[in-house]
């Protein structure tokens, strides 16, 4: 059996966590995919600013060699204000302005596990989202599609209907293959 664990390392957990109590002041992106598609947004708080990034990376899906690519999210520490978003992307840059003291962090870690003839073949956890608690509501930031590089940013009251169910694309088609199945489990995570 493999077990593949993408969700937040302790050290991007840890940047993540040096800003609370912080104020965010805004939130920049680059457009990928027309509207509201990203592909880096960066969190700009009082002390310095953050990355969150969705990066594919190839998952070795169970011991028998099948692998695919699957988008991880990473954190990434702003080292220098002149350091450019996303340098390889030429349009310019979407600032949305927040102003607002973060509370804290959470994270939406999901969980897939493949069987194949009911023996447990596999198991990929992965950071589907990141929130922040901005005390009345929530800023989401998620990559929606396992697959995908692509990142949405969401807000609202509720964090549980902010993050994306992403278990129907993970489905496998019982005509396909009778013998694999796939069980999804999704977990927000106070940090």
């Amino acid at each position: 059996m493999i077990k593949t664990n993408t969700s937040l390392s302790n050290e991007e957990i840890n940047i993540l966590k040096s800003f609370e109590g912080q104020r965010l002041s805004s939130y920049e992106m680059k457009s990928v995919g027309g509207n509201e598609a990203w592909s880096t947004v960066r969190l700009h708080f009082e002390n310095g600013s953050v990355d969150i990034i969705s990066a594919l990376q190839i998952i070795q899906e169970d011991d028998k060699g099948m692998a695919d690519e699957f988008s991880v999210l990473r954190v990434h520490k702003v080292l220098s204000p002149d350091e450019p978003l996303v340098p390889e992307i030429e349009e310019d840059s979407h600032n949305r302005k927040v102003n607002r003291n973060v509370i804290g962090f959470s994270i939406s870690n999901d969980c897939v596990s493949y069987y194949s003839n009911d023996v447990w073949d596999s198991e990929i956890i992965y950071t589907q989202a990141i929130l922040i608690d901005l005390g009345t509501d929530f800023l989401c930031i998620d990559k929606e599609a396992w697959f995908s590089e692509i990142l949405f940013v969401k807000s609202g009251s509720v964090m549980e209907e902010l993050v994306h169910d992403d278990s129907s694309s993970l489905e496998i088609d019982p005509e396909e293959d009778p013998n694999s199945r796939m069980e999804y489990s999704s977990e927000i995570v106070a940090l």
